[in-house]
């Protein structure tokens, strides 16, 4: 796994290392979950009509950069200005672009920032997303990871709007953090 953590207290560092093996798992289950035919309900539901092998072949390449670059955490201090990020993926020092080949993402440095917001986050979504942020810990890492990794924007950044994008712009929903 290349994540390492700087400026996070202890806690922090604590709860990204515990978190990492877990957004590989979730990764290799969603794909053997759509390689088997299975899981096509969640898959239209967050992504609409893109094709199940699009979005296996997606998260295969989000697995695989999770897995082989080395991502830099570090805590941002205070809550978000705009009062939404409790996470952020900075700008990759190659630009923003879509880092899914190894070749490209060779001697790219990516970061994330984490703030006191994401500090009081649950670990887990505990219901569904209301408001942006309160996905949990879990949700903002993965979230943060599809920025660096396909520079996905931020469509919807609800469950609820996630939902209402792929049934409505499956193009859009693909390209979305959320879905």
């Amino acid at each position: 796994m290349g994540s390492y953590t700087k400026a996070l207290g202890p806690e922090s560092q604590k709860i990204v290392t515990q978190l990492s093996p877990k957004i590989l798992d979730a990764c290799s289950k969603a794909q053997d979950e759509l390689a088997a035919g299975r899981g096509l309900t969640e898959k239209t539901r967050w992504f609409g009509t893109t094709p199940a092998a699009t979005v296996k072949t997606n998260v295969g390449k989000l697995r695989a950069f999770f897995n082989l670059n080395a991502i830099t955490l570090r805590f941002a201090g205070g809550p978000d200005k705009k009062g939404q990020d409790t996470a952020a993926a900075l700008m990759p020092s190659q630009g923003w672009r879509d880092y899914t080949s190894v070749t490209r993402a060779h001697n790219t440095s990516f970061e994330m920032y984490l703030n006191s917001d994401w500090e009081q986050m649950p670990l887990w979504r505990t219901q569904p997303l209301q408001t942006a942020g309160d996905g949990g810990k879990f949700a903002a890492l993965v979230h943060e990871l599809s920025h660096l990794c396909f520079n996905t924007e931020d469509h919807s950044y609800t469950s609820q709007k996630a939902v209402i994008l792929a049934a409505n712009s499956p193009d859009l929903a693909i390209d979305d953090a959320d879905n």
